[in-house]
């Protein structure tokens, strides 16, 4: 090597400002706004996913508690909903707690005088068993058909 030549190091990038009304800022405010959004929207799927998961859970162990039975008549579907309805009451006070009972009520309300409780389709073999086959993964709660059922007279009710 001569010593004329040396190596020069390339200066460091920097970061050129961007005028606040130029269509790159824009972008990126979109760009960040729509990230946002996508955030709460998942969390938002994420927790009425949660809500269905516990419901279908609740009736995954009843089937499991019966495991040569291949669908459900109405009225043994009507009692397992009114258990869940029994066991799903909140106990919290305060703003939450008052939400939560409404909700409850609304629910109990809708399974007993309205247009039905939506519940997975027990009546169903080939839905029977692949909640019985289930995981318990979000990905494949979309598979699992759900019906809404209503109060049948003939059940053991024990709800207030």
């Amino acid at each position: 090597m001569s010593k004329g030549k040396e190596q020069k190091k390339a200066p460091a990038k920097v970061q050129k400002v961007l005028h606040p009304l130029s269509r790159k800022a824009k972008k990126i405010t979109i760009d960040n706004v729509r990230d946002i959004k996508k955030d709460l929207n998942k969390s938002q799927k994420d927790k009425e996913n949660n809500k269905l998961k516990k419901k279908i859970l609740f009736f995954k162990d009843k089937i499991t508690q019966t495991p040569n039975k291949k669908n459900f008549s109405l009225i043994e579907i009507s009692q397992m909903i009114d258990e869940y309805l029994i066991g799903a009451k909140p106990n919290a006070s305060g703003t939450a707690g008052d939400l939560l009972k409404n909700s409850y009520e609304n629910d109990v309300k809708a399974f007993k005088t309205g247009d039905g409780y939506l519940c997975p389709d027990l009546t169903t073999n080939s839905n029977v068993k692949y909640i019985a086959e289930w995981d318990g993964d979000n990905k494949y709660l979309t598979q699992i058909q759900m019906k809404k059922f209503k109060y049948i007279e003939n059940t053991d009710s024990k709800m207030d």
